[in-house]
């Protein structure tokens, strides 16, 4: 939601831009950047062998059409700004106008619903039955070779390793040796019963959260709904052509 709301801001901002004599083109995207290989559509983290198998402990990069022109789009925002004096005036005058005609949706909702991910994911990590696979977890890593653990599969990697293969740096991709360790990883996960228990931990908190505030979330949802139409009207009316 957050991107569509950044387009279509972006597009009511062009036309007012242009009249003040200054370059603003947006280049077309689509309205829905979909998800990746390593996160559910909600945002939790997904992680199997598959995925270790390909990435390792790296986070898949989200991959959508016209992706880069975006990127550029923005470094071009930058650079007019730096070079070009009022630029920023501008901009500023036309954002608030655009913001008048189409408010700005707020991010509440979005919140909300990443803190309820939060809450259930760190209560079932805790969850004595997650903490009663962890024995079976590290003797199956152990058997494989793997000596440097973590407290739990979900802080794999160690830091060193995880400094050492820069796993959160943009740009770098899974060595054979971290590609190895996380597929073990993974492995051993499931057959400890880790990634069940805590997948059955998750879903029960889940639920008594959404029986305990159904009220609020289905105000929420109806809310989104009626923003993301709103949005997608200003990109139908408003976007360039492909």
């Amino acid at each position: 939601m957050s991107f569509l709301r950044d387009y279509a801001e972006a597009l009511l901002i062009e036309p007012c831009m242009v009249e003040k004599g200054f370059v603003y083109q947006v280049p077309w995207q689509p309205i829905d950047r979909g998800s990746t290989d390593g996160y559910a559509p909600g945002g939790q983290r997904l992680f199997n062998t598959d995925i270790a198998s390909k990435y390792g402990y790296h986070r898949p990069e989200r991959v959508w059409e016209n992706k880069e022109a975006w990127r550029q789009f923005g470094s071009d925002l930058d650079a007019a700004a730096a070079a070009t004096a009022g630029y920023d005036d501008a901009l500023v005058a036309c954002r608030e106008a655009a913001r008048k005609e189409a408010p700005l949706v707020s991010d509440d909702a979005m919140y909300y619903a990443a803190d309820a991910i939060s809450q259930s994911y760190s209560a079932a990590i805790s969850s004595p039955e997650s903490a009663a696979t962890l024995g079976d977890w590290r003797e199956c890593m152990n058997d494989s070779g793997m000596f440097e653990l973590t407290d739990n599969p979900e802080e794999m990697p160690t830091p060193d390793r995880a400094e050492q293969w820069q796993i959160s740096t943009p740009g770098t991709v899974a060595s054979t040796e971290e590609i190895a360790l996380a597929t073990a990883d993974a492995s051993c996960a499931a057959s400890s019963g880790w990634t069940s228990a805590l997948y059955n931990a998750q879903w029960a908190w889940q639920e008594r959260f959404l029986n305990d505030n159904q009220a609020k979330l289905q105000r929420i949802g109806e809310e989104l709904d009626a923003n993301r139409s709103m949005l997608e009207r200003i990109v139908v009316d408003n976007a360039p052509s492909r």
